[in-house]
């Protein structure tokens, strides 16, 4: 190749090379990144990837409900003593709570859900109480709050009985006198409006009370003492649906709900069973087992729910007889023994998250 050749395919690769250049800046000088930069702030930059902030609802991030009444002049429960009577099975006339608690058990509010100290995110807390005027639970000691004289509540076994009663004050169901009777006076819940035994809160979905982007956790301390494990699994199946009081001594749900007067709302979980303890007597022991469950409620996936509802579902005791001898003396009727066969309810915590 001679020299004269060799400087035309130099020209060649300069050319070719300067298109290159071109063709990789253009999107640079388009974007006037070479531009002179801008002095007199008539046109400021600001950042594409900047999101705006939003100021969170405030108030206490925590509410504890004590399912409790006054003993011994202490106002160390969310309730007052209700009337002999029961609640009327219907929404907003259950036992209203009227004072709150933080999560570590001190006093935030002692005045109702009206009161300016209450947290506005939680509307309100009831529960049900049976009695003449609970036409879903009419016997006053199926779910009530314990009494002094709950102290005779006793398992018996023979000649032998040991304490079988809630601890003074907290808020229990005896599954004997729910059920006592030829025809039970107790009906089986569904979740729905018109239960006679349930736990129920409220909660404000208002921005300024609740983040649509927060969920609330629920912490509920519990005992669910019964006699008998599960029957067997074949059971729980009848006509080939699930039906878990089919095979089990004791049910309780939690339904969530857009509206209180929702009916048909499917269950959201199975809180009861599993039983926490069963009666023993071999060794003269009750249900005592104390536990907590700790329960998702998703309000940010649905900005329209605002109803949680605990609803005792029913009872079968595994063996009748077993049960009528042993939670009462000698099946007279009167049983007040929930850690026989029955339910105690401590405390919810419910958390903002």
């Amino acid at each position: 190749m001679n020299l004269a050749e060799q400087k035309k395919i130099k020209r060649m690769r300069s050319r070719e090379l300067c298109r290159v250049l071109a063709f990789a800046l253009l999107p640079i000088l388009s974007a006037g990144c070479l531009t002179p930069p801008n002095t007199d702030n008539t046109h400021p930059i600001t950042d594409p990837t900047a999101t705006p902030t939003m100021t969170p609802a405030g108030g206490v991030r925590a509410a504890k409900i004590i399912f409790k009444v006054p003993t011994g002049g202490s106002d160390s429960g969310s309730f007052d003593a209700p009337s002999g009577a029961g609640t009327v099975p219907a929404v907003g006339l259950g036992l209203q709570a009227t004072r709150v608690f933080n999560a570590d058990g001190s006093l935030l509010s002692a005045a109702g859900a009206d009161s300016p100290t209450w947290p506005k995110w939680l509307a309100g807390v009831e529960v049900g109480v049976s009695g003449a005027l609970n036409t879903k639970a009419t016997n006053s000691n199926c779910a009530r709050f314990a009494a002094a004289t709950d102290a005779g509540g006793r398992c018996y076994s023979g000649s032998e009985s040991w304490n079988c009663n809630a601890p003074a004050g907290y808020y229990r169901v005896s599954e004997y006198d729910c059920l006592y009777g030829a025809t039970p006076t107790t009906q089986a819940g569904t979740g729905g409006k018109d239960d006679g035994v349930y736990v129920r809160a409220f909660f404000s979905r208002e921005a300024e009370s609740l983040d649509p982007s927060e969920n609330i956790l629920a912490v509920i301390e519990y005992s669910a003492s019964g006699m008998n494990g599960p029957t067997a699994a074949a059971n729980c199946f009848p006509g080939g649906i699930f039906k878990p009081e089919s095979c089990n001594e004791l049910t309780w749900q939690i339904f969530l709900r857009a509206n209180a007067t929702d009916s048909a709302v499917p269950p959201y979980l199975m809180m009861i069973p599993p039983l926490v303890g069963m009666v023993n007597t071999a060794k003269k022991l009750g249900g005592t087992g104390v536990t907590t469950r700790q329960v998702m409620i998703p309000l940010a996936s649905d900005t329209s729910l605002q109803v949680f509802q605990l609803s005792r579902i029913g009872a079968t005791p595994g063996n009748q007889t077993e049960f009528e001898t042993t939670c009462s003396n000698n099946n007279n009727g009167t049983g007040n023994s929930p850690l026989c066969m029955g339910v105690v309810l401590y405390s919810i915590t419910f958390f903002r998250i």
